[in-house]
């Protein structure tokens, strides 16, 4: 191994006995990284490295199954620049959800040896929720789960409910949404949030919130700014996405108190330098839409494998359900290009795709376009209904990729797609 490069080992136990993971993976830019998965449940799985900066073949791909009893090693260095909050979780197909809703996701941080915050405490606040049945069991998905995405009745940080979280306002906060389906607008009442950093790392300059959003698999890394010390309620708002089948009544969720200390602290105004977007050389076109016609049927049917065909074909990606075997869409390697993205669906859908990070360049919607508020990295992105939303994003290495929606029972039902990415050829 390289001199230069720290190599950093993990081992991962999936096991169905405890069917949860608490381990959170710290590791640097530069780093060669070896993680041991062993897998000990009765079906097939993988681990994705959300958002991470890896080839192919070790991001876990629903391709590439660890079968039952067996394991593997993934391999995978760190490149510079890539600092940020990520996760990890597995994605089997048709499965996902159920093995993240069971408990199976981890953080994953990369961090930079020196950067504008790095004299920082750090803390960590991953939000997942749970569903427990009249015997402390977590329950399959029920039929609004599958097409909703499953909301848990308990929001969890950390593991723990509505728990007493002891925090200052020089620590450097990264929240993770772990959630299968929950949108997050997270507030603390009598405090503000100072958002510095999105799923690709920091952002240029400090930007001063009274609340997050936060949708399905998206972090986030805050400083918390309060004019004095003393106990804070953290509260999710209620965000209407438009649930089939569900009439809500618009809540505001209590997450945690917060036991505040002020303590002095001096913020830089520049965070980062983001490198100059340069001009697309190719563009796609990405719409992801919803088949309402067998809902009668769906209603209607006692058959379960009936009930189960016809929502494998409600939700698509360009106007087709995932095959493992087909190439949706070619890029090469190294070229930058605009993916417009529509949302022709009456629900919001979060957008990710594998392998790279990508800025957002512009939003249209009910005509207007909009553009972004600052400039940043993320790997997902919420697409309103009727929404177009424009990003720009380049892969780095060949192989197969995915694009899905991130309401994980989506994401199992179909709406995914393969991106072949091949070797750069110059056209003449």
């Amino acid at each position: 191994f390289s001199s230069r490069r720290r190599h950093t080992r993990f081992k991962c136990d999936w096991s169905s006995d405890v069917c949860s993971s608490d381990l959170k993976i710290e590791v640097f830019e530069g780093d060669n990284v070896e993680i041991l998965v062993k897998n000990r449940l009765s079906e097939p799985t993988t681990i994705h490295w959300h958002g991470l900066l890896v080839a192919p073949e070790q991001d876990g791909n629903p391709h590439d199954h660890i079968l039952a009893g067996e394991e593997r090693v993934y391999r995978f260095n760190l490149p510079m620049g890539s600092a940020g909050t990520y996760w990890y979780h597995p994605h089997p197909h048709h499965i996902a959800s159920k093995q993240v809703f069971m408990g199976l996701a981890g953080a994953f941080v990369v961090k930079s040896k020196q950067d504008a915050l790095s004299d920082l405490v750090e803390k960590d606040l991953m939000i997942s929720d749970l569903r427990l049945d009249e015997n402390a069991q977590i329950p399959n998905n029920n039929l609004t789960d599958w097409l909703n995405g499953r909301e848990g009745e308990f929001i969890l940080i950390n593991g723990q409910y509505k728990p007493k979280i002891r925090l200052a306002t020089n620590e450097r906060i990264r929240i993770y949404n772990a959630t299968s389906a929950r949108y997050l607008r997270l507030k603390i009442h009598g405090a503000n949030f100072i958002l510095v950093g999105t799923d690709g790392g920091l952002i240029q300059k400090p930007i001063y919130k009274d609340e997050i959003f936060l949708t399905p698999a998206s972090r986030v890394e805050v400083l918390i700014q309060s004019s004095k010390s003393g106990e804070f309620k953290l509260e999710s708002l209620y965000y209407n996405r438009d649930k089939m089948m569900v009439q809500e009544e618009p809540k505001t969720l209590f997450l945690a108190d917060i036991i505040l200390e002020n303590k002095d602290i001096s913020i830089p105004d520049k965070l980062r330098e983001l490198p100059r977007l340069e001009e697309p050389k190719s563009f796609k076109k990405i719409i992801m839409s919803e088949n309402h016609s067998k809902m009668m049927q769906i209603m209607n049917s006692k058959d379960d494998n009936e009930i189960k065909a016809a929502l494998a074909s409600m939700f698509l990606m360009n106007s087709k359900t995932y095959d493992l075997n087909r190439t949706d869409l070619i890029s090469e390697v190294g070229v930058v290009e605009e993916w417009v993205v529509n949302n022709n669906s009456h629900m919001d859908h979060p957008f990710h795709i594998h392998g790279t990070q990508f800025e957002v360049i512009s939003s249209k919607l009910n005509k207007v376009v909009s553009k972004p508020e600052f400039r940043a990295l993320r790997d997902t992105i919420n697409v309103r209904p009727n929404e177009e939303i424009r990003l720009r994003m380049k892969q780095d290495f060949v192989g197969t990729r995915m694009f899905h929606c991130h309401i994980l029972e989506h994401e199992d039902l179909g709406m995914m797609g393969n991106l072949e990415v091949k070797e750069y050829h110059l056209k003449h």
